[in-house]
């Protein structure tokens, strides 16, 4: 990907993305926090999560399973973005992605990882590492790139998508 900022080029550019960031929170065993998918959501809100997602503790949640629980949404949220920009890279432009592109999505990863889980950088990285290693070899199989492709078609064509419809989609790959 030739991009010098992971800002969406165009529509299609977008309903790739989103297949893909669909079918990363999918793998990473985030189904069940996915409503749908929403090509034209307003700011940028295009997948569409249950407040369970958000709000996922009690006040009584001890803090060790606070932080687990926050550490294993955020490995899924990682995945999930890598999945939308690999999805754009390897099946939208048939292309690897670019150096540039890698040390914008990591640097983006590591804020979000401070931020949101005070984890430390060696943490963030081998987080980072797994997901991004997962996600390439997904992304690489032809047949995960028809059917990214056919959903990214049918989300242009729709422009909404409900979690029944996304799995009646990506069911060629044994997502259930």
């Amino acid at each position: 990907m030739s991009l010098t900022t992971l800002r969406y080029r165009d529509e299609r550019d977008r309903a790739y993305g989103l297949a893909g960031m669909a079918l990363g929170l999918i793998i990473n065993d985030g189904e069940q926090f996915l409503d749908a998918i929403d090509l034209d959501a307003p700011g940028g809100n295009m997948l569409l999560l249950s407040p369970a997602y958000y709000f996922p503790l009690t006040p009584s949640t001890a803090p060790r399973a606070i932080l687990d629980t926050l550490t294993g949404r955020y490995t899924a949220t990682v995945g999930t973005v890598i999945g939308g920009i690999l999805s754009r890279c390897y099946v939208n432009d048939g292309e690897e992605i670019t150096p540039d592109c890698l040390r914008l999505l990591h640097n983006a990863i590591l804020d979000e990882g401070r931020a949101s889980c005070q984890l430390e950088e060696e943490e963030i990285n081998a987080i980072f590492n797994k997901q991004f290693n997962y996600m390439r070899r997904v992304f690489r199989s032809p047949s995960v790139n028809n059917v990214v492709s056919d959903l990214a078609t049918t989300l242009r064509r729709q422009r909404r998508l409900p979690l029944r419809d996304l799995l009646d989609l990506l069911a060629p790959l044994g997502v259930q």
